[in-house]
Formats: structure tokens, sequence, C-alpha cells
């Protein structure tokens, strides 16, 4: 049953899941758009999938910037390294 419930994660851990989403998927955007060109017949399919990936990939940016300066303005994000010392 444990396994059911889902696990609550803090902001950081959410900020950085969209941050790093972001980057995958604009290099997978870029790596689309990249083989356009190269492959003879694909260039119509990469293109729309590299504009999706790509719009994908920027909606997660925006999401995590985002995310940080409402955390931050809300004061979720505490500076944990200075109460560890």
């Amino acid at each position: 049953m444990e396994s059911l419930t889902m696990e609550q994660r803090t902001p950081h851990g959410r900020i950085l899941g969209a941050a790093q989403a972001s980057v995958i998927l604009v290099l997978l955007a870029v790596a689309l758009l990249f083989l356009r060109g190269r492959v003879s017949g694909g260039e119509e399919g990469f293109l729309v999938s590299g504009t999706i990936v790509l719009s994908l990939g920027v909606g997660f940016g925006l999401s995590a910037a985002l995310s940080y300066f409402l955390s931050k303005s809300f004061g979720l994000l505490n500076d944990t390294a200075s109460h560890r010392s």
C-alpha cells in the first residue's frame, strides 16, 4: 500500500526535475532539427517533431524558472547549507 502513495517532493526537487526535463527536451529538439536537413524525405516530420519537442523543453524551462522565483518569494527555499554547519 505504501508504494501507491505519492512521495512529497521538496521545492528544490521539483525545480531541478523541471530544469532537467527542459535540458533533455531542448537537446532532443536540436538533434531532431539537425536531422531535418540530413535525412532525405523526412524534412517535414523532423521539423514538426523538433518544433513540438522544443516547445515542451522551453515550457519546462519557463516553469522551472517561475517555480524558482515563486518559491523564493514565498520563503520555501531556505539556505540549507548554512543550517548544516
